[in-house]
């Protein structure tokens, strides 16, 4: 009768080359692993984050576009002059 190999018996477990098992089969030891993590840590910090930069860069935008039309009524004046 053939069985299983088992930690009971690690000479056999060898001659067949297998390790002995650490734990009973089912019984899984999940190991996973602690990632670093980037960015707020709470939702609130999150939602702050993002109107934030939301905010800037429409302000951005805006103080862009007014700067290039200031450009653009300085061209056009200078032309009518």
């Amino acid at each position: 009768v053939m069985s299983a190999p088992n930690n009971l018996n690690p000479l056999r477990c060898k001659s067949i080359g297998l390790l002995p098992i650490l734990h009973p089969p089912g019984n899984d030891n999940l190991q996973y692993p602690n990632l670093a993590s980037i960015g707020p840590i709470i939702r609130n910090d999150a939602l702050i984050f993002l109107i934030s930069s939301a905010l800037a860069s429409i302000a951005t935008i805006f103080f862009v576009s007014i700067a290039n039309l200031l450009v653009i009524f300085d061209i056009l004046i200078s032309q009518l002059s």
